[in-house]
């Protein structure tokens, strides 16, 4: 039987919220220009890997909660 609920620390819960809004403040900061922190392919590098890093975080979750 997979379990209902999962108990999460709140230091996980506040490392996700981190990385998503670093994620957001990356991406609203790309111009196209030359600086390299302020380009596509860094923003787009950086949402993607914060994108994966949560759904890594996601999937572990499921993971637990399936393993009863």
């Amino acid at each position: 039987m997979t379990k209902q609920h999962l108990e999460i620390s709140a230091w996980e819960i506040n490392r996700l919220n981190e990385t998503l809004e670093d994620a957001l403040r990356v991406l609203s900061n790309v111009d196209g220009s030359d600086e390299y922190e302020r380009s596509y392919p860094y923003g787009t590098g950086y949402g993607k890997s914060a994108i994966r890093q949560t759904l890594q975080t996601i999937a572990r979750w499921k993971e637990e909660l399936s393993n009863d």
